[in-house]
């Protein structure tokens, strides 16, 4: 009995000692209770969003503070990073954590506050044009930036020290910041993890899961405004060694497994590789029968 169970054992074991690839195999005994995995491949996608908001006096800004300052809005996205995970059943191998965020929910990003009606440095109710309330922000902004030196300096506030000298540049600094965004408008940054699971199979090896655009993000796949983003499935080797080959006739006191398939899944934003991992997927695998040596 010992001896059977060495000799399984051995038989076994040459099924992994033909590559490096293969020693990492699971094989799945067709006994009718044991079914085979089905393999998914989980892509995960990192999108960083840069919002740009255009203010009110922006075709101003070069005339009166001699800087350039974006016209329109407009929101730049960029896939800064991405990952690739499979599961074989209960079994993960993963590149990093995977949390499926598919429905991921784009009112959890902060928005970018709008510009008030009335802005802040109107300080009268009459009436001016763009140019000429251009012009006078872009004083106030001076006047700002002078009392903010006067007080640092001693020239002016000679009782403000302290904490009161600190609060009071602190709601300087705060009230030039909001006049200059008239100007300059508003940015901010924010990012959005999104993931998308396939399941290979053998008559379709590359799959368009979702589509990239720099003004829209990860869109649908049936949105045509964006370029592909496509997992391709290679196989590299089915995992077959020696003695467990397919042959035409099934060899006697053998029992029938299931060995998956190696492979190299590359995902792609049209033609540029984000990333690519090596998996070992059952449905393109194929079934073997494994010899069972007698006891003599």
């Amino acid at each position: 009995m010992k001896r059977l169970i060495t000799l399984v054992l051995l038989a076994t074991s040459v099924i992994f000692t033909n590559t490096s690839k293969a020693q990492s195999a699971k094989m799945v005994k067709l006994d009718g209770i044991n079914t085979v995995p089905t393999t998914m491949v989980t892509a995960t996608f990192t999108v960083k969003k840069e919002s740009i908001r255009s203010g009110p006096y922006a075709r101003f800004s070069q005339k009166f503070l001699g800087v350039i300052a974006p016209l329109t809005n407009k929101d730049i996205y960029t896939i800064v990073d991405s990952q690739l995970a499979y599961t074989n059943g209960d079994e993960s191998n993963t590149l990093g954590s995977c949390v499926d965020l598919s429905n991921f929910d784009n009112t959890a990003i902060p928005s970018i506050s709008a510009f008030s009606k009335v802005t802040e440095d109107r300080l009268n109710n009459i009436t001016s044009s763009p140019e000429d309330m251009a012009r006078n922000a872009a004083n106030t902004i001076f006047s700002l930036r002078k009392s903010r030196v006067d007080l640092i300096t001693g020239e002016a506030g000679e009782n403000v020290f302290n904490e009161g000298l600190q609060y009071a540049l602190i709601e300087i600094e705060k009230l030039e910041t909001e006049i200059l965004a008239l100007f300059l408008g508003k940015q901010m940054v924010s990012y959005e993890t999104k993931a998308f699971n396939v399941v290979p199979d053998k008559d379709k090896r590359t799959n368009i899961i979702a589509r990239f655009s720099t003004t829209s993000g990860i869109v649908s796949e049936s949105d045509m405004s964006g370029q592909p983003i496509a997992l391709n499935v290679q196989i590299v080797d089915e995992v077959v060694a020696g003695p467990t080959k397919r042959k035409k006739k099934s060899p006697k006191n053998s029992e029938p497994y299931f060995v998956p398939a190696q492979t190299v899944c590359q995902l792609f934003n049209g033609n540029d590789l984000l990333t690519k991992l090596d998996a070992q997927i059952y449905q393109l695998g194929h079934q073997i029968m494994v010899s069972i040596p007698e006891v003599k």
